[in-house]
């Protein structure tokens, strides 16, 4: 429509300002319209006129309603906490540490679920795009919870777990080097995958 015309041609701008593309998805108002917003990546927005009126339930496959709830988070963070409380006694340095780490790990969670995100947009079929196959719940510290359609969700698991420790590292070598090891090299990620029917409730 001309109007989703005129807001890709502001595109560069909204993609510039979302950098490193945190969120999977953004709603916003623009002339009186909702437009949603998704970006597989920081380069790529794809933009939907959003119409009320329209169908946007979860898209399930045809005869299954069955999601994957998963549950994943970091292996041996409490060692890392303790190590880093041990060999750092200033409470000044402690602190400063510990920012650090903990803003490390968090950039790194992030990133790791981006790609998995990635990952299962490629894997989906084009005409799936217009909602994504998922619902985040929690994404912070090393947790992430997350709703992937049945037949996407083991996949997913394994991507980011993958993932996570790849960005660990990469997210950690520079304090690893400058703490002489105090921070770990990187860390590893377990999760928990449970399928249930879409109306199942969980606590």
């Amino acid at each position: 429509s001309h109007l989703i015309a005129e807001l890709s041609s502001q595109l560069p701008f909204i993609a510039q300002s979302l950098s490193g593309a945190e969120r999977i998805y953004d709603l916003i108002s623009f002339k009186g319209k909702l437009i949603a917003i998704g970006y597989p990546n920081s380069a790529n927005c794809l933009v939907y006129e959003y119409n009320e009126k329209e169908k946007t339930e979860f898209p399930f496959l045809s005869g299954s309603r069955y999601l994957g709830l998963i549950h994943a988070d970091g292996n041996g963070l409490g060692q890392a906490l303790i190590k880093i409380r041990n060999e750092y006694k200033n409470g000044a340095e402690y602190a400063t540490m510990l920012r650090l780490f903990s803003d490390s790990l968090e950039n790194a969670t992030k990133a790791a679920a981006q790609k998995a995100t990635e990952k299962l947009i490629s894997n989906s079929k084009a005409s799936e795009l217009t909602y994504l196959p998922m619902r985040p719940l929690v994404l912070g510290g090393d947790d992430l919870t997350v709703l992937v359609r049945a037949d996407l969700a083991m996949q997913f698991t394994e991507d980011y777990c993958n993932a996570f420790e790849s960005c660990t590292k990469d997210y950690f070598a520079k304090l690893h080097e400058e703490s002489h090891g105090v921070i770990p090299e990187k860390l590893t990620a377990c999760a928990g995958l449970a399928y249930v029917k879409n109306n199942q409730p969980f606590m």
